[in-house]
């Protein structure tokens, strides 16, 4: 298989998306405090929703990358082994 150029686009969504992971778990700790009023839960709750696209982004960058790096000659039994 030959080297590809690099898609930097891609970069920057496995760059937001694992800010957003981390941010989640720093909200997820936080939402559990005690003693938390309605309107911080409220904040951190809507928080936490916005940021769920980190998953469906690493799953969309790994089809990207595979589909990119694999077009056009592909062989099923090299990539499983890889």
């Amino acid at each position: 298989m030959q080297n590809k150029e690099r898609i930097g686009e891609l970069e920057l969504i496995r760059a937001f998306g694992f800010l957003a992971v981390v941010y989640q778990h720093v909200i997820g700790v936080y939402m559990q405090a005690p003693g938390l009023d309605f309107e911080t839960a409220a904040a951190f709750g809507l928080m936490f929703h916005l940021l769920k696209f980190a998953v469906p982004a690493f799953v969309l960058i790994t089809g990207a990358v595979l589909f990119h790096n694999y077009s056009g000659n592909f062989s099923y039994l090299p990539f499983m082994r890889k």
